[in-house]
This record gives structure tokens, sequence and C-alpha cells, in this order.
């Protein structure tokens, strides 16, 4: 019933479009259909799909010409029955390569398209019943999804299915009765899992990603209150009352290696905040990992300002993240555009994930050379409020003209 409502509403839905095309072997499309169209709804999209078999690509130029997205989705047990019985089938794993590359490459000279392709499963393996959950000889599944990665290139996506259908189970990520009726062995459930990855790439390849997480300190990056427990009293540790914050201090690191923009908005002292930051042993982010830091007694919502107008980002490409309820509904009545979270161990991954769509390539030297740019940036705009006219501004840079002969 809910996803009909969603179908009615995306009748409507004309604020932008995405044309998108799902190749496969096996039926996906009933749930696949409704699933996707009803995320792409919620922001607005309207989002035209086209389903087409993977032995009909040839004949179907015109529709796959103008989509944005392709979607590949393969069931080996249709391309290789063969693959679970206990024969030298290293053959039949070669030829499904080079079936897979075909249809890749096909695909690559056809169109101008993203593609997203999910890779085959290993956990669905009736071999798996008899022996057991043992290490296999070298022609495997994983065998063949690794030369289909190969030929891959770096602006197009391959899915571990695998881990899709752990995070389903594997015993609720199949149906025998769609299976039999319809040629999809997959269950409402794993089909909702596969849409959802599809809409997470599609943010991450269309760049729909916050662009900064703004934390409170007590209570988030670590456990305890800074100015009443002091500096020794704090919980962040690997074990204990501390390891919680500290496994959340590692997530948010990994942001940061991946181009999230970390700054701080907290009631404490700032010199007090820096000492935490840079001399306690249990700390996983230090100073330089911050590219703004407004600690003070001022109201948070007056410092998130502050913050978007030193590193010249928007409101709305800020996620603030508080423990206190209080903190949270402040900073929503007055900054309407912001993404206000309540911090909640259990459940916070889930949510930041939500918001940041970030590729899994990480180049740690560029993001230290932008976090580097965004706090001269601040530091900049912090000048600007010292001097009185811009000339003053400007001899307090310091700024030396280097001139020399242009060289190739």
């Amino acid at each position: 019933y809910e996803l009909k409502k969603e179908q009615n509403l995306f009748q409507a839905c004309s604020d932008e479009a995405v044309d998108m095309s799902v190749i496969s072997n096996i039926t996906v499309a009933p749930f696949f259909d409704l699933y996707i169209k009803a995320l792409f709804v919620k922001d607005g999209i309207a989002l035209k799909t086209h389903y087409i078999n993977s032995t009909e690509i040839n004949e179907n130029v015109s529709v796959l010409k103008p989509s944005k997205y392709i979607i590949v989705i393969l069931n080996l047990k249709c391309l290789m029955p063969e693959y679970d019985l206990p024969i030298d089938n290293s053959p039949l794993h070669i030829k499904c390569i080079n079936e897979c590359a075909e249809i890749y490459y096909t695909l690559k000279r056809l169109t101008h398209s993203s593609i997203i392709w999910f890779g085959f499963e290993s956990i669905d393996n009736i071999s798996d019943k008899i022996t057991g959950f043992v290490d296999r000889e070298k022609y495997t599944v994983e065998f063949i999804n690794n030369g289909i990665r190969e030929k891959f290139d770096d602006e197009d996506v391959f899915i571990n299915i695998d881990r899709l259908i752990a995070s389903v189970g594997a015993y609720n990520a199949y149906s025998l009765k769609y299976k039999y009726r319809w040629n999809m062995p997959y269950s409402k459930k794993m089909m909702q899992a596969i849409a959802n990855e599809t809409y997470k790439q599609y943010n991450i390849l269309s760049g729909k990603t916050k662009k900064c997480l703004v934390l409170d300190c007590d209570g988030v990056l670590w456990g305890g209150i800074l100015s009443e427990d002091g500096i020794e009293g704090i919980h962040i540790s690997s074990e204990g009352r501390g390891r919680i914050f500290q496994d959340f201090q590692r997530f948010i690191l990994g942001l940061y290696y991946r181009g999230v923009i970390l700054a701080i908005c907290s009631k404490n002292e700032k010199s007090d905040i820096d000492q935490v930051l840079n001399t306690h042993s249990g700390m996983i982010l230090h100073s330089e990992n911050f590219a703004c830091i407004e600690a003070n007694w001022n109201s948070k919502s007056y410092n998130i300002c502050n913050i978007a107008e030193m590193l010249n980002i928007d409101i709305n490409s800020i996620v603030f993240l508080d423990d206190s309820i209080f903190e949270i509904r402040q900073v929503q009545n007055e900054l309407m555009d912001i993404t206000a979270i309540l911090f909640s161990p259990a459940d916070i991954v889930d949510k930041l994930s939500s918001y940041f769509n970030l590729k899994a390539e990480v180049n740690i030297e560029n993001v230290k050379k932008r976090n580097d740019t965004f706090k001269f940036d601040a530091e900049r705009n912090k000048l600007k409020y010292l001097y009185q006219n811009t000339d003053e501004y400007i001899k307090s840079l310091e700024m030396k003209i280097d001139i020399r002969p242009a060289t190739l």
C-alpha cells in the first residue's frame, strides 16, 4: 500500500528527471521499480526506468542512449547452471567472465552512461549445504567477480552483492515461489536492498552529499562533561565506557579521509578543547582534522553561522550533531536549512549515512591540502573583523609577490 502511494506521487513529480536502464537475465522489475521510484520521488525526482534482457542490448540502443545510469543485475545460475557441480569448470568460469566483459564493453561503446554492476553472489551455493562452509579451489565465484571487475573503468561501480545478502540475511534474500513463478529468485527484502544500494550509488555518482559535519564535544566526541570532569575525567579509550566514543571517532576520521569537512561547535573553553584534542591519549581525532573550532558560550546556531561563513559554505550543506535535544531544537528553529541530528550511539552511523554519500577511494594528501585551505580561509575571514578598512586587512596578510619569467 505504501509503495502504491509513492507510485501515485511519482506521477505528479516533475522537479527533476532521471533516465535509468536495468539490464538483467532475471525478472527484477515488479519490486525493484516500486522501491527505486519510491526513493527518488522523496527527493522530488521523476525516475524513468527501462528493463532490458541482457541478450537484447543491441536491439535497445534507442532506449539505452538517453539513460544516464545503467544498472546490471545478472544471475550466475542463469548464465552458468553447472557452477555448483564438482567438475573441472574452469573453462566455464573463463567463458562467463568473457560474456560479462562483452556486455560491459558493448554498453560502454553504445552509451556514455554511468554503470552500476551488481556482482555474482557466492552465498546461495547448494554445495555449501553438503560440504559446509570451507574454502574452495581457485575457480570460484570470487574468481569470476575479480575477472569482471578488472575490466571496469574507474568511473563505473562494481557492487559486492554478498554484503547486501548478508545485510538482509541469506534465508531472507531468496524466494523459491518468485523464482519458479516469475524467474525472480530474490525476495522483496532483497529487491529493496538492491534498490537502496542503487540509490546510494546514484547519490555518490551525482555528488549529492553533505559537505560538512559540525560536532558537539561533550557526549559526542567523548563521554562526560569536560568543564566538570576535567581532561582526566572524560571517557575516551579503547575499552570500557570510552570505547564507543573512540569507535565513533574512527568512523568520523573515515568521513574526513573521504573529503568531509569537520568542525566543532561546543560550549566549552577553546583552550580546554585544544588540550583534549592534542594531548589526550584516547583521542583519534586531533586539531589538524578540524577546519574550524568554535568553542565558546554563544548560542550554537550563532556559532554554526560563523562556521559556515568562515568556511564559505551554505548552511544546507552542513550536518550538525549534538547529544542535547534542547540544542538540536534551538538550531533547527534558528536555521531552517540545516540538518540537525540527535546523537545516539546505537544508530548514529545509519543516520549519518543517509546524508553523506562518498566514494570509496581515498587520497589522503589531497584531503589534507583541502583541509589546510579551509583553515587558511577561516583565518583570513577572522582577520577581516580585526581591521577597519581593506588596506589594513591586506597588509596584515603579509602577502609577497614573486615575479619571474614564465617557464614551460
